[in-house]
């Protein structure tokens, strides 16, 4: 229904109206005037908001009801969200999602699993649609369980956030919902990831071999992540067995193979074939050497 004044078929004021809006779930948008402006509701999504309307465009009475309907939205600004269910819902959805994410990248316990999630999501930072990118984490055996989850859960989420279809409303700049940037949040802890990995790599690098530690900082991303904390103890131990020049000087030549193997891979090379580099074998192999 629609109540307000009206002149010559056209409306000039409008003060209530009530629509269902069919989208997949059909909701309830009831709008009222209130002083100056107007208290908008969604009933079913708990959306509450003050709105402005202008009447550039006249709703014209003898049109069809669709028509007058439309009218109305293209004419009306939100400018203050009183509630909304579904962004609060989301809010929390999406720390989770942070948190698990950080969570998973944080642990190299396991250099193979660690390698493997972080070239799969480097795929996503490829991918623009938040909900294709989700889609994929939820149903990637490469992606810890957790992960997968809280993907799921941001996903369904992000689901009900789409089927409101908030297109029909204008948003004044201070009140338009975020956009949900999953690219830009897997961006960010994968970034960090890389930079941790490689920082705990040099912190565990012999100062005897300085140039071990210049190829580590200047390998790329996509290179550090095969380079476990196996491969710099096993230098670590090496070095530590003389304080001859000449032979550390040998052990610090020695890691450039490592460094030359690296270079001849494929950055999407499968992990498991390629870790670890070295073998822990060869520092025994050594000391039996130097005895």
């Amino acid at each position: 229904f629609i109540q307000g004044m009206w002149r010559d078929n056209m409306l000039y004021e409008l003060h209530s109206c009530q629509f269902i809006d069919k989208s997949a779930d059909q909701r309830t948008i009831y709008m009222r005037k209130q002083a100056n402006s107007y208290l908008l509701t969604c009933d079913e999504d708990e959306f509450v908001a003050r709105a402005q309307l202008r009447y550039s465009d006249r709703a014209d009475v003898s049109l069809p009801f669709r028509t007058i309907k439309s009218s109305i939205f293209q004419n009306l600004t939100i400018t203050k969200v009183i509630e909304d269910r579904i962004q609060s819902t989301r809010k929390p959805v999406l720390e989770t999602f942070k948190r698990t994410l950080q969570t998973v990248l944080c642990d190299s316990s396991n250099p193979i699993n660690f390698a493997t999630v972080l070239i799969t999501l480097r795929k996503y930072l490829r991918k623009d649609s938040t909900k294709e990118i989700l889609t994929s984490m939820m149903n990637n055996e490469n992606i810890p369980i957790a992960l997968r989850n809280a993907a799921n859960r941001l996903l369904i989420s992000e689901n009900n956030m789409s089927n409101r279809r908030l297109e029909l409303f204008k948003f004044s700049r201070d009140t338009q919902p975020p956009k949900l940037e999953v690219q830009t949040v897997i961006q960010t802890a994968y970034t960090e990831a890389i930079n941790c990995h490689k920082q705990s790599l040099i912190d565990k690098c012999p100062s005897t071999l300085p140039s071990l530690i210049t190829n580590i900082r200047e390998l790329p991303p996509d290179k550090v992540i095969y380079i476990s904390k196996a491969d710099i103890e096993l230098f670590h131990h090496l070095s530590s067995m003389t304080k001859e020049q000449h032979v550390l000087t040998f052990f610090n030549d020695l890691h450039l193979g490592l460094f030359e193997k690296l270079r001849k891979l494929e950055s999407s090379s499968p992990p498991y074939v390629v870790i670890p580099l070295s073998f822990p074998v060869y520092g025994f192999l050594f000391k039996s050497f130097l005895e």
